[in-house]
């Protein structure tokens, strides 16, 4: 199948799908065509943080759940993801990874392994997380999850500043998986230590963590200020005020920026009562929370940040970068997030408008909204 288009990235108009992988770029090979004029294709975007959407929870653990996730992800140009687990017994994330590696593949978009978020969180910046599920660190218990979920962890999000998150920290870096700062109180310093013995990431940069106070940087002033760290921002324009994502991405740079959703099952549905960790989330006039007034999550999708980020005053290429790129790299997930010779066959195309026109996931049309 030829791709053609504005091939992002490159100089050439078209592209060569054979199977689930990009095999030519450039060159008009005989075949079906697909064209798409003067349209920008891009590499399919990528959501590191994700708990679900459509009235369906990663941590329902069942295949119905994660199939219309995966669908629903495909739908707004999402090619692949990491479920998003949040603070529960270990039974029940074990439960959440099985189910997500039995639906790995198959129709809509891909799932490229679980991102944890808990339970190792502290109870000051716990936000939307269910308290009774909080733990301290604990080797032997994140043994038992990896272990119980078959190693499909590719991000740990933890509390550095908590008894035993050092060792944790030290444990999960050595087994390959990536190790995030989220939902802490921790100061400065016992981020930049975290650094030090293996922690690599920052969860929803501002967003339930200690802030940046210029006697006191804290959690959000160790993300900004280090370049071993990537971040990641959700920018739908409710969690983070515009300017505070300029800051961060001129800050960091653009490689060390990954947008998210932090979606939840509300995303894609009506104001309404849903669920979240056993909680109940109220979403009402397009906010979630929960009963404390606590924000739950988001209902937005990484292609509605990427717009954003654009009208915001990012480049269209900096702001796919960071939806697709780099995300890709902080999981590790190598032929995924460029458009390359030998990489997979993920695909968005969206006009001048910026709006999405066609997904294609591992070579096939997922949506295709165009006709000449």
């Amino acid at each position: 199948m030829i791709i053609k288009g504005k091939i992002f990235g490159t100089n050439a108009d078209c592209l060569t799908i054979q199977g689930d992988k990009i095999i030519d770029i450039g060159k008009e090979i005989d075949g079906e065509v697909l064209d798409f004029g003067n349209m920008l294709v891009l590499p399919g975007f990528i959501d590191i943080h994700t708990h679900g959407a459509m009235g369906k929870d990663t941590m329902d653990g069942d295949d119905i759940a994660m199939q219309t996730i995966k669908k629903h992800m495909a739908d707004h140009g999402v090619t692949s993801y990491c479920p998003t687990t949040v603070t529960m017994p270990a039974e029940n994330i074990c439960m959440s990874a099985k189910a997500a590696m039995r639906n790995r593949l198959g129709e809509g978009a891909e799932i490229l392994g679980m991102h944890l978020e808990g339970p190792f969180y502290a109870e000051a910046y716990k936000g939307a997380q269910n308290p009774a599920y909080l733990r301290l660190p604990d080797v032997s218990l994140m043994q038992e999850i990896l272990e119980g979920s078959e190693h499909f962890i590719r991000i740990v999000s933890l509390a550095p500043e908590l008894k035993g998150a050092s060792d944790v920290i030290r444990f999960l870096a050595e087994n390959g998986v990536v190790v995030s700062a989220g939902h802490s109180a921790a100061d400065y310093d016992t981020v930049m230590n975290a650094i030090n013995y293996g922690l690599s990431h920052i969860t929803h940069l501002y967003n339930a963590q200690s802030g940046l106070n210029h006697r006191t940087p804290n959690v959000t002033g160790a993300a900004l200020s280090s370049k071993k760290v990537t971040a990641e921002l959700i920018c739908d324009g409710l969690h983070v005020h515009p300017a505070a994502a300029r800051i961060a991405i001129a800050a960091k740079g653009v490689d060390r920026i990954a947008l998210i959703s932090d979606s939840i099952s509300a995303a894609g549905m009506p104001d309404g009562t849903y669920s979240l960790g056993g909680q109940r989330v109220t979403v009402k006039e397009g906010v979630a929370t929960i009963d404390n007034g606590t924000i739950a999550g988001g209902i937005s999708n990484v292609f509605d940040c990427f717009c954003n980020v654009v009208r915001w005053g990012i480049s269209i290429e900096d702001a796919v970068r960071m939806a697709s790129e780099n995300p890709a790299r902080i999981v590790g997930a190598t032929r995924k997030g460029k458009i390359r010779v030998g990489y997979d066959a993920d695909l968005i195309v969206v006009n001048d408008r910026l709006e999405l026109v066609a997904v294609i996931v591992r070579g096939q049309v997922w949506m295709n909204h165009y006709s000449k």
